[in-house]
């Protein structure tokens, strides 16, 4: 498949299935042997967990937007950044809903096959965003 196809076909998963929450569309997306590299502890690997880590993400942050910044393609694999935004209105990893807007960033790499995300590697920016929800203290000099 075309690289140009599979940054297609990922910026339609972010923008259907995390942005506007169609979760029945997560096997159109992703291969039934779909497999996370760098799982959140709890969240088990395959379509079901990424399914559980969509509505743990949306039920937190409301008016939930993504935003793919670059993307870069060889081949059956594709190299992402991106951000996404929301408003915490409720409950994450601990943190009672705050009310603030935040930021979010990541670095992703995923292989497709046949047209499908088969695998992910994730770079999730959590400290940052702990940082915005006031559960963590700014790191660093700047």
């Amino acid at each position: 498949m075309a690289t140009a196809q599979n940054k297609d076909i990922y910026e339609r998963y972010l923008k259907e299935v995390w942005e506007n929450g169609n979760l029945d569309a997560i096997d159109e997306y992703l291969s039934p042997t779909f497999h996370n590299n760098d799982p959140i502890p709890g969240i088990p690997d395959g379509p079901a967990g990424e399914r559980r880590l969509i509505e743990m993400f949306r039920a937190a942050f409301s008016d939930f937007t993504t935003n793919v910044v670059t993307a870069v393609s060889d081949g059956d694999k594709i190299a992402v950044r991106w951000t996404a935004e929301g408003t915490h209105t409720a409950q994450f990893a601990g943190v009672p809903a705050s009310g603030k807007r935040v930021t979010m960033q990541g670095v992703e790499h995923l292989r497709f096959v046949d047209g499908k995300i088969e695998e992910v590697w994730v770079n999730f920016d959590m400290a940052g965003l702990l940082v915005q929800l006031g559960a963590m203290p700014p790191q660093g000099g700047n």
